[in-house]
């Protein structure tokens, strides 16, 4: 795997073949709106491949960058930082099939070059992460829930009494992503334990 940082505009993008939407067509998802990214990728295959033969990413036309594990990982300052990713409410996902779409058109100065190397660990780089036991459909999971909140115009970081209770209300109505309480609670608790939600001055009901 070839990790690359890239500072420029694009988007997080996910394609849905026909199999997986249940519709007579291939279509493509836009979870995140354009913005400038600041972080680390990896290269896709292709694009791999060439730089392993040419060593240089110069005149490279890259199309689209994927989600790294390295520490500087783009998609984890992202999300950490506080942006939101588009619910696929009818299609679980693995976070894996995300990628990052350049724009054409990018505005000057653009910067993309190899990024410095490191040394794995056992630690998840992703503080956001898909369940083992359920690791499709955990993404969707903490998309439509944070969704929830935000459309009920809760802070995340401030969620008054009560509030828990009515996002579960809601959650629990699309069986396809939370089939059962257990599971929402099980969600609710990781996003809290890693500090994206929390109840106002009620730490003992997280």
């Amino acid at each position: 795997m070839v990790d690359v940082f890239f500072r420029g505009y694009g988007q997080w993008r996910l394609d849905i073949d026909k199999e997986l939407s249940g519709l007579d067509m291939s279509f493509t998802e836009y979870l995140s709106d354009i913005y400038q990214a600041d972080g680390v990728f990896r290269l896709n295959k292709n694009d791999e491949t060439a730089y392993k033969h040419t060593k240089s990413l110069e005149n490279f036309d890259i199309k689209y960058l994927l989600r790294s594990e390295h520490p500087d990982c783009e998609f984890s300052r992202y999300i950490n930082s506080g942006g939101h990713i588009v619910q696929c409410y009818l299609i679980p996902y693995d976070i894996d099939d995300l990628y990052f779409c350049l724009e054409s058109n990018q505005p000057k100065p653009i910067i993309l070059t190899i990024a410095e190397s490191y040394e794995p660990n056992t630690k998840e780089v992703l503080t956001i992460k898909p369940n083992e036991t359920n690791k499709g459909r955990r993404p969707a999971q903490i998309n439509l829930l944070l969704s929830t909140i935000d459309e009920m115009q809760y802070e995340r970081l401030n969620i008054p009494v009560g509030g828990k209770k009515k996002t579960l209300e809601i959650c629990l109505e699309n069986k396809k992503v939370f089939s059962t309480e257990s599971v929402f609670n099980a969600v609710w608790s990781e996003l809290s334990k890693d500090g994206h939600i929390s109840i106002t001055g009620k730490d003992k009901y997280l």
